[in-house]
This record gives structure tokens, C-alpha cells and sequence, in this order.
């Protein structure tokens, strides 16, 4: 199996390097290990606005990337390891987690760590979660990634994803931090991070040879044109979204403001503003303003830059309108 570290903490390039290894690599087994800095994956079929706290992910300057494969949001830090194997499959029905999560819980196993693969996806300790995974076929190509939660700041997830009450109620547990944990609460040995990788690497090495690549100048080129074509464009990751609607009504000391947006592909695509604020222009003119604009945090501050709110909301600030918005 040939065994590749991307050397990069940004996610939009190591998405982009699996790209990269489903293409090149299509014929043989390919196995990546990496980390992603400071960031909020999405799965490919998520609204990022339904899902993130856009309010934190300012505070802290996450990125918000959009990964290829399905699936829930997630956070990773400098906390976590991310794995990806990539390798050719002649039958979906072939297709399971249990191929690519097997080597992983066996070598969590051999470091003491009692983790075994659980429901869908998830490889868990006892009752709490320390990797979730998912997966992506194109062509003959499977691509299967997940993450191991080793040392990650676990108590920003609550503050960062906006979760499915429902989702956490049929799980029967009280918050998604609490359906968490990190594997180094149960290492007999508490390794540091790279030393916990390079456990890894040796004892995945015992089920399967393991070649280290090391990825060419001409690797890294198409590697980053992938990156600067797709993973890192807004149309990938918040225009590529399903359409959504959108309400929110806050009550500040000069009136109340209620906010109604449907958005498509990331675009205002209707606007309607009602409340109990006091103001001179027809508030039809600010909803005309906003209709066509990007439903991103910079992008409707740059088009209001120029407006003045004080013709459409007596007392009530722009900053206020967009945490409205926002929030």
C-alpha cells in the first residue's frame, strides 16, 4: 500500500490531494494520514448556514470547507488525525466501512485502547465517539476517510455546529460534547500527537506493507490547481447548497426587525423585512438591496457598507441588522 503525508495543515489542499490520488492512483491502494487546522468540514450535501454558528467561526477564524463525501459537519484542530484510503472496487456491494475502519481499531487495540466499529460509521470507546467516517466513489474508485479525535479541543464543537436536536435526542444523550472523546483519556501511555502517529503508522504496517510516496513538484502543481479550481472557491463551499429558507426576529431597544430569506445556491433569492422599527424609506428599497447578494457574512457587510440605516431603521444599526441576519 502506498502511504502518502501531504505535509499541509489546510484542508482545501488535502481534499485536493485525494482528488489528486483517485486519479493517478486509481489502480492500487493508497493511504493518506494529515491534519486539518482550526476547521468545519462539511459533508457534501450540508447547508453550511443550517449547520454552522457563523457568529464563533468569526470569533476563533475557522475555516468552513466543504469535503467531497456525505455526512455530518465536523471540527478538527491541530488535536486531530485525519485518514484517507483510496483504493479500486469492482462491486458497490463490496463497499463498507468495516474494510477501511478495520486496520484503524486494530491499532487503536494494539496501543490498549478498547475502540471498536459501531452503528453507520463511527468508531467508538465504550459509549463515546472518537472517529466518524465516510466515504465516495468515482468511477472504480473509492475514497473512505475519517477522523481520529486524539487531543482536540472537544468543547468548541458545542459553540461551532448548530446540531440536530432531534438527531442528538434518538441517541438518547444530553449534547453532542457529551457523545464525545478523545483517545488520549485511555492511552496506557500518553503519547504526544506525533507520537500516537507514528503508532499508528507502525502497526497499520503490520496488517499491510506500507511504501512511502513522497509527493513531486509536479504533485503539489495539479495537487494545488485542484485546490484553487474547487476546495477553495465559495461556489464549492457555500454556493453548492441546497435551497433553504431562512427567518430570524430580534427585538433591539429601538424595535423589533424580523428577517425572511430564501436562499438558492448560496443567493438571496427573496427578501422580506417586517417589525415594529421606526423609519422614513419604504423598507422594499433595503429588500431590493439585499436580493442578489452572496448569503455570506462579508459579502452583504461590503453591499450595506453605503447604505444608511438610519432612513430605514431609526436607532437600529447596521451591525444589528446583520447579526439579524446572521445569528
Amino acid at each position: 500500500m502506498r502511504y502518502i503525508e501531504t505535509n499541509s495543515t489546510n484542508a482545501t489542499y488535502n481534499f485536493a490531494c485525494e482528488v489528486f490520488c483517485m486519479k493517478r492512483f486509481k489502480n492500487d491502494k493508497t493511504m493518506l494520514i494529515w491534519q486539518a487546522d482550526n476547521c468545519v468540514m462539511l459533508g457534501r450535501y450540508q447547508t453550511a448556514q443550517t449547520e454552522v454558528n457563523f457568529d464563533a467561526v468569526k470569533k476563533i477564524k475557522a475555516d468552513v470547507i466543504r469535503r467531497n463525501t456525505g455526512g455530518g459537519t465536523i471540527y478538527t484542530d491541530l488535536g486531530t488525525l485525519l485518514y484517507t484510503f483510496i483504493m479500486p472496487v469492482n462491486n458497490f456491494e463490496d463497499i463498507d466501512f468495516s474494510t477501511t475502519c478495520r486496520p484503524i481499531v486494530y491499532s487503536l487495540n494494539k496501543m490498549g485502547i478498547k475502540a471498536e466499529l459501531k452503528g453507520r460509521n463511527d468508531i467508538l470507546v465504550g459509549a463515546k465517539k472518537i472517529s466518524g467516517n465516510a466515504q465516495t466513489v468515482e468511477g472504480n474508485v473509492l475514497c473512505s476517510h475519517g477522523s481520529l479525535l486524539y487531543n482536540s479541543n472537544l468543547d468548541l464543537i458545542q459553540d461551532l455546529l448548530i446540531v440536530d436536536k432531534a438527531k442528538i435526542k434518538s441517541k438518547g444523550i444530553a449534547s453532542v460534547r457529551s457523545r464525545m472523546t478523545n483517545i488520549i483519556e485511555y492511552m496506557p501511555v500518553r503519547y504526544s500527537l506525533y507520537e500516537f502517529w507514528q503508532r499508528l503508522k507502525e502497526y497499520l504496517s503490520e496488517k499491510e506493507v506500507m511504501t512511502e510516496y513522497r509527493l513531486s513538484a509536479e504533485d503539489i502543481m495539479e495537487i494545488e490547481r485542484i485546490r484553487d479550481e474547487k476546495f477553495a472557491t465559495w461556489e464549492w463551499n457555500m454556493g453548492n447548497a441546497p435551497k433553504f429558507n431562512y427567518s430570524n426576529e430580534l427585538r433591539f431597544p429601538n424595535g423589533k426587525v424580523s428577517v425572511k430569506l430564501d436562499i438558492n445556491s448560496g443567493v438571496v433569492e427573496r427578501c422580506k423585512i417586517n417589525g415594529d422599527f421606526l423609519g422614513l424609506m419604504p423598507i422594499e428599497a433595503l429588500e431590493k438591496i439585499i436580493t442578489g447578494t452572496k448569503y455570506s457574512y462579508e459579502d452583504m457587510k461590503m453591499k450595506l457598507n453605503n447604505v444608511n440605516f438610519d432612513i430605514y431603521f431609526r436607532g437600529i444599526s447596521k451591525d444589528q441588522f446583520l447579526k439579524c441576519i446572521f445569528s
